[in-house]
């Protein structure tokens, strides 16, 4: 055993011989990267093989915390040079780990020894050391797990000591910063997962003491002083909501403390010799000296987080302070934000078993839901009007608050991860495919021809110019269109007037206020006639009904000319073809037109509903004949020749029926014939007969009619003569 530590001291002072030449070099001059690598490789390769990483470790802390503990005499005498001391060694400690001399946490560890033992501006110096190498100290931090827990402790531990008043919270940002640059965006180490509060605000004690008597000045200072301190409590806990008295008396400190805050607001812009809210001094129009003007551009960088002092005398200067006042202002929006949370609505949402660390026995009722809006768009409009920057001060803060929003959301569904799967390569073609025969498919038809539905109207009518539609005759007959010309004749009126209105004179400032304030009660006003009205609350009776004025302007007047003629043009086509329709309409005139195209659309889809239902019941009816008819087939079928021989006889006896008929005309034909040629003269009978003979020879059918009252008197009584249906059969 002593043998073995004998060894082991060996070559810890084996390494601690090679070692020292490298930090007398360090302590004397800075070395550049390449210049430390050099001579931190020859050092392990003269180690080898007897140094390990406890070995390097071990002398890297000790020398390390040596010149750690002179850092009291060095800052004194030369800071600069203490603080360069100390990055050469951490240099030499973050070299070693590259080169394989010391495991990657050693960095980190020594880090964590020297940090605690440094003041908080040693340690700001070696923090910029750590934002400069970041880097390098951030290699393979996903993987190596014990890497990542030792820099979260490190800085944690850092961030405990800071104050977080002052200048320190710049460095404190700077921290915070660091470390979400590090971590990923979805780190559970930075989640306040189980919902935990800092320390819960110390009640502040009575302004005076109760056995003395108080004037009613001294009580109202004393009972807002209370309230106003009250505050702070459900700002440090806002788990005492479960509580219920606890959002009662939020809601008067609040009212009271709001009020009075609006009112040192109001005081502030007075003085500052303006009254608008948000106002700037140059906007206001007032002279201030050179040096308010630099202080308030240097408030824009310099913002000092103050703790809260308490003393009753200190109260009212406090109010006046606007940077004061915007933090409390802020804490209110940052709980009224958090209590919407607790609705109805919004806890279905988010509450779920997993998130019971951030839940509360706690509901806000509508009408507790309506006094946080309320009182949110009041301190909103407060915080605007607050000199200066009040604008774009509020612009930040919601923005802040919207980010927190969604932060809770976040947290309150359990942190689930930002990063998405990575697409695969063959979905990725395919949506790339997609979307190249989406740009090279051809566009769709347009819905205008011309761009818009006017232009491609006037196209269509052959309008070179607007001043065409006025001469322009109506081509197309039917209520759409008139009605279409005279919504068209209603614009330019419309755009006429309103151009005409924008040409007038404005009136003066004194007249405007004169005709806008109202006459005192009591007294009386004066009519135009001259006529004193009373105006002490009595009725009036009211003014008879003024005629409509005749349009003087050309333009107007043209239009309105042109919409009485399209108006008289529809409702005359209206009586030609739906005269029918008119007596349903209550308008009359030009406004008889919109109503009529509406009742005649109705009427034509009426009358495709009844066609189509006719097509309907027709296509039904030639089905039922399709299938009686193919049942008699199948009877006929059946028959025997008797049956089939009654039939043949049934059709004869019609033919019969039918040529008697025909030669009944005939004969009528004849005798008119003979009757026309009797009354001839003797010089027209060869011109006669030669019409006769033509006609005859152009009528072959009709000679074969006249013969055939001759063939049928052969026949004997009772037997018929033969049908052309029956000699076709024969």
């Amino acid at each position: 055993m002593s043998f073995l530590l004998q060894l082991h001291v060996d070559h810890v002072a084996h390494v601690h011989n090679n070692l020292a030449p490298v930090l007398q070099t360090l302590s004397a001059a800075a070395l550049d990267k390449p210049a430390l690598d050099a001579q931190v490789t020859a050092l392990v390769a003269a180690c080898q093989p007897h140094a390990t990483s406890s070995h390097f470790e071990v002398l890297l802390r000790q020398d390390l915390l040596n010149v750690a503990a002179q850092e009291i005499m060095a800052v004194k005498q030369d800071p600069a040079a203490y603080y360069a001391l100390l990055r050469g060694r951490l240099d030499l400690a973050l070299s070693l780990a590259e080169h394989g001399g010391c495991d990657d946490t050693v960095p980190w560890a020594i880090l964590e020894d020297v940090l605690k033992c440094q003041t908080v501006e040693t340690c700001s110096h070696i923090f910029a050391w750590i934002e400069q190498r970041a880097d390098r100290l951030t290699v393979n931090m996903g993987t190596a797990k014990a890497k990542s827990l030792t820099l979260l402790r490190t800085l944690n531990d850092l961030l405990r000591r800071v104050s977080k008043t002052g200048s320190t919270t710049t460095f404190c940002g700077r921290i915070l910063l660091f470390l979400s640059s590090v971590f990923e965006l979805g780190e559970r180490s930075g989640v306040n997962l189980r919902g935990e509060y800092g320390p819960e605000w110390e009640p502040v004690q009575k302004a005076v003491s109760s056995e003395a008597e108080l004037s009613p000045t001294e009580e109202k200072r004393d009972a807002f002083y209370h309230d106003f301190w009250q505050l702070q409590t459900p700002f440090s806990k806002p788990t005492k909501f479960a509580l219920p008295s606890t959002f009662s008396s939020f809601r008067t400190s609040s009212g009271t403390v709001l009020s009075t805050l609006i009112e040192a607001t109001k005081r502030e812009r007075v003085l500052m010799g303006t009254k608008n809210q948000g106002a700037t001094p140059a906007a206001a129009g007032t002279k201030r000296k050179r040096e308010d003007l630099e202080r308030e551009d240097a408030d824009k960088t310099q913002y000092f987080f103050a703790k809260f002092l308490t003393k009753p005398e200190l109260l009212e200067l406090e109010i006046a302070d606007p940077q004061f006042r915007r933090q409390i202002l802020f804490q209110m929006l940052i709980l009224l934000q958090y209590l919407l949370n607790f609705t109805e609505a919004e806890k279905k949402e988010w509450q779920t078993p997993r998130n019971s660390a951030l839940q509360i026995n706690f509901t806000l009722d509508e009408d507790g839901e309506k006094w946080c809006k309320e009182t949110w768009a009041k301190v909103v409009e407060e915080l605007r009007s607050m000199s200066p920057h009040g604008r774009q001060y509020t612009d930040t803060l919601l923005l802040i608050l919207r980010l927190e929003r969604n932060w809770v959301k976040w947290k309150a569904a359990g942190c689930p991860p930002f990063d998405k799967p990575a697409l695969p390569q063959s979905a990725f073609r395919a949506q790339a495919r997609e979307r190249r025969k989406k740009i090279l498919a051809p566009p769709p038809p347009p819905e205008w021809s011309h761009g818009s539905k006017g232009l491609s109207e006037m196209w269509d009518r052959g309008w070179d110019e607007i001043d065409d539609a006025m001469t322009a005759p109506v081509v197309e007959h039917d209520l759409k269109s008139f009605a279409r010309m005279i919504a068209q004749q209603d614009q330019r009126i419309k755009m006429r007037t309103m151009q005409l209105e924008r040409m007038k004179p404005k009136p003066a400032p004194a007249a405007a206020a004169a005709a806008a304030s109202p006459a005192p009660s009591g007294e009386a006003t004066a009519s135009k006639d001259g006529e004193a009205k009373p105006s002490n609350g009595a009725v009036a009776a009211p003014p008879p009904a003024k005629p409509k004025p005749v349009p003087t302007d050309p333009t107007i007047k043209l239009a309105e000319d042109e919409k009485h003629k399209q108006s008289w043009l529809a409702l005359r086509h209206a009586r030609l073809h739906h005269l029918h329709l008119m007596s349903s309409i209550k308008t009359s005139g030009g406004e008889m037109v919109p109503e009529l195209v509406k009742a005649v659309e109705e009427d034509e889809a009426k009358r495709a509903a009844g066609l189509q239902k006719a097509r309907d019941a027709e296509a039904g009816e030639s089905m039922a004949v399709d299938d009686a008819a193919g049942e008699d087939g199948e009877a006929v079928e059946k028959t025997d020749e008797g049956e089939l021989g009654l039939a043949v006889d049934k059709a004869d006896a019609e033919d019969e029926i039918k040529t008697e008929e025909a030669d009944a005309v005939v004969e009528a034909d004849v005798k008119m014939e003979d009757e026309a040629a009797a009354a001839v003269t003797v010089e027209d009978a060869p011109a006669m007969q030669e019409e006769t003979d033509a006609h005859e020879s152009q009528t072959p059918e009709r000679s074969v009619a006249l013969q055939l009252p001759s063939e049928t008197e052969d026949v004997p009584m009772g037997e018929s003569a033969p049908s052309n249906s029956m000699q076709s059969m024969q």
